[in-house]
């Protein structure tokens, strides 16, 4: 058994590291003024006392948070005296401010739509979920869903598939990669890698029109791995005894009580040849390639998006504005378009759904009608993504469930919803 690292994967985490350590190097350096010699110094100097960095001209000061919260006062404060500046709360944006905010800044005019569709997760079959292992899943069955929705939209016009997943289950890869290919056919579709888009990510991305990657992007890993877990030692030893009865040649290949047999484990093997043989010629006919030029690039290789764009794995470095233009572009869409995030139905339908949404969804704003209750839903894409409700989404939620009530009578839950949008 090997007890050390091979070559191959020496190399491709050298080169991995490398690029990112160089990338950090350039940007500190280009922020702060500096030579790339003068960040490698400080690096490797490592000072454990903040005035060394801020005599070196790497931080502007060192102070405590309440300490920097009075010098906002102070400059944006309303006050005769210093005294009275500091004794009043923060001066922020206001609600009334928010309210205010034009529609085309939200990207909501335009009647052109663009689709944007998240794969992210580890990729399984099924629906969307998540486990402790892995976190959130996509499903195919829940992106397909989506998919099939961009397909029958007159309104989308073109579709960006954002693409943050390190693969998966290949059946189910394969699975959305066909129903992918299937838009392509009808709409444009342009494939955003965010940090991760390897291997089952990969094999979504290659279905699109235009790959679009950031610099560090960690993509490629065209390649299959399967295993069989044996318990027989383990089993061995705290005594537990099974027994296998079955039918066929190959009805125990994946028993855990015992390792493979030789002509077990050549049919497994030769099973894992089929699918990434599969692989390659799909991800060669994608880039333009022959099987044997992308065979050099894939056996399992880990690319930056810089390392991939110039081997000519992906066509353009960026991110998910750049893909974003570039479907517009494709789309001959003159006008500001609408941007919009397509998701399969949760778990919750009807009214119950569209409530969660508008008061736990931290991604996204919903922009529906009630024609979209208990479909998928359409979301506003805006360029907030953290994980606290911020006041933008508010103002929309309170605008989307406010329509709501023209047409139906639910004073009580509307109540309810404000007090919620509020806290």
């Amino acid at each position: 058994a090997r007890t050390s690292m091979s070559e191959a994967q020496r190399e491709v985490l050298n080169s991995i590291m490398e690029q990112q350590y160089n990338r950090f190097i350039h940007d500190v350096a280009k922020v702060k003024k500096k030579s790339e010699d003068d960040v490698k110094v400080i690096l490797d100097a490592a000072p454990q006392l903040m005035e060394e960095y801020r005599e070196g001209g790497w931080v502007t000061d060192i102070i405590y948070e309440s300490t920097l919260v009075d010098k906002l006062k102070e400059e944006f404060n309303k006050g005769r005296t210093k005294e009275a500046k500091l004794k009043r709360p923060l001066r922020s944006v206001g609600w009334r401010k928010y309210t205010r905010v034009r529609a085309k800044t939200l990207a909501l005019q335009g009647k052109s739509c663009i689709a944007v569709i998240r794969a992210g997760g580890a990729i399984t079959l099924g629906k969307n979920g998540s486990n402790a292992a892995t976190g959130g899943t996509c499903g195919s069955d829940s992106f397909v869903e989506t998919v099939r929705t961009a397909i029958d939209s007159d309104y989308v016009k073109a579709v960006v598939i954002r693409v943050d997943s390190p693969g998966g289950v290949s059946l189910a890869a394969d699975v959305m990669w066909n129903e992918l290919k299937a838009l392509a056919k009808k709409k444009p579709v342009i494939a955003s890698m965010a940090d991760v888009a390897a291997s089952g990510g990969y094999y979504l991305a290659m279905a699109c029109d235009t790959i679009v990657a950031e610099e560090l992007t960690l993509t490629g890993s065209i390649g299959v791995v399967t295993a069989k877990l044996s318990l027989k030692d383990l089993f061995d030893r705290i005594g537990f005894v099974r027994e296998n009865i079955s039918i066929g040649k190959y009805a125990e290949l994946e028993v855990d009580n015992r390792p493979f047999t030789e002509v077990e484990e050549a049919y497994f093997a030769q099973g894992a040849q089929y699918a990434y043989k599969s692989f390659v010629s799909k991800a060669a006919e994608s880039r333009g390639m022959t099987y044997e030029e992308m065979n050099k690039l894939a056996q399992g290789r880990v690319w930056t998006g810089l390392q991939a764009k110039e081997c000519g794995l992906v066509d353009e470095i960026g991110g998910l504005n750049l893909a974003i233009s570039l479907a517009k572009e494709k789309a001959n869409i003159k006008d500001a378009g609408r941007i919009v995030e397509l998701r399969s139905r949760r778990g919750f339908g009807g009214l119950l759904g569209l409530f969660r949404s508008l008061t736990a969804n931290p991604a996204g704003v919903a922009a529906m009608n009630l024609g979209e209750l208990g479909k998928p839903e359409l979301l506003l894409m805006t360029d907030y993504d953290g994980s606290d409700v911020n006041p933008v989404e508010r103002h929309l939620a309170g605008r989307v469930f406010n329509s709501m009530v023209k047409y139906l009578d639910m004073q009580p839950l509307r109540q309810l919803l404000n007090l919620t949008l509020r806290s």
